[in-house]
């Protein structure tokens, strides 16, 4: 309350020079805003980044948490958008001038490191939004956890491994035209929420049964172009039918 009294119009507009791509990236992860200024505050963020063209205009503290903020309120796409951008300041642009990521946008002209935390951290936007893997901060060690991953025009597949205390998590999904196709492994002593993109839960096939009737899948919920199902330890061969553009929740 007091950061909004402080910073914060009615209409989720950040004061004076705060009406920056990086104040509201931190205001909307750190979570300081609730309803309806969260959703005004994400609106005026792509709107800043629209204006700049899809570049960011953060820096060393807010970058990673630009693209998060954009997923978490909605504007997956546009976080899709920022990071495939090759003109400079972008992180395409890192990317096409070496094989590491830099301390700054600039660092290649600002003689800064050009292997460094600050924009490599966008590797957990890519965990989080590609990959689709999310933990359950309720159930550490990932005795639980989410596989949502969130399929863009710029990504057609993913193939992920991360190997957690209890064993490794698999991940690795493809699109071909409306078909999606997601293949998880759960290690043991772990559940999983996978949520599939699909429009129509009766689309949506686990190892080609209809996967609300497969053995070790529990329906949880359908609804904005995705099926929600509880799993527990295994490997899991989910198939749908989907259209681009979901925004998928998590």
């Amino acid at each position: 309350r007091a950061f909004v009294e402080q910073y914060v119009d009615a209409n989720g507009i950040m004061i004076g020079d705060g009406d920056t791509q990086g104040s509201y990236a931190l205001a909307l992860d750190f979570g300081l805003l609730d309803e309806p200024l969260k959703s005004r505050a994400a609106a005026r963020l792509d709107q800043l980044i629209k204006n700049n063209k899809d570049h960011p205009t953060t820096g060393f503290w807010s970058s990673i948490e630009l693209l998060l903020a954009l997923s978490a309120t909605g504007y997956n796409d546009e976080a899709a958008r920022m990071l495939d951008e090759r003109e400079p300041p972008s992180w395409g642009y890192m990317a096409d001038h070496g094989t590491t990521l830099w301390e700054a946008f600039n660092a290649n002209v600002r003689n800064l490191s050009l292997n460094h935390w600050t924009h490599s951290a966008v590797n957990e936007w890519l965990w989080r939004n590609v990959a689709g893997l999310n933990p359950d901060e309720q159930l550490p060690g990932y005795e639980a956890f989410t596989v949502a991953p969130r399929p863009t025009p710029q990504v057609s597949w993913c193939r992920a491994t991360y190997k957690s205390i209890r064993g490794p998590i698999s991940i690795v999904w493809h699109r071909d035209d409306r078909q999606f196709n997601l293949d998880v492994t759960v290690p043991a002593n772990s559940t999983a929420t996978v949520i599939v993109p699909a429009y129509d839960p009766a689309t949506v096939t686990e190892s080609g049964h209809p996967a609300a009737q497969a053995k070790g899948v529990i329906f949880l919920s359908a609804g904005s172009g995705s099926v929600t199902y509880r799993v527990g330890s295994g490997t899991y061969h989910f198939s749908s039918v989907f259209a681009g553009g979901a925004k998928l929740p998590l």
